[in-house]
């Protein structure tokens, strides 16, 4: 099912608030950089949560 764009926002929007709710200690990413050094963690997160809405439309490709 492919979600309108709205509701991909919305997923996006919360991945982003989530990550940047996580403490400077536990996150996965260095915080005084972001975006910067978020892509890999940001991509796998909103993937993630597309799959669970129930899109599967798309390919997460992460460059090594």
């Amino acid at each position: 099912m492919l979600l309108d764009s709205a509701s991909i926002h919305e997923v996006v929007e919360s991945a982003v608030n989530a990550m940047l709710a996580i403490s400077p200690e536990d996150a996965m990413f260095v915080r005084s950089w972001w975006p910067h050094s978020a892509c890999d963690v940001a991509a796998t997160v909103i993937s993630q949560l597309l799959l669970d809405c129930g899109d599967d439309s798309w390919r997460l490709a992460i460059d090594p």
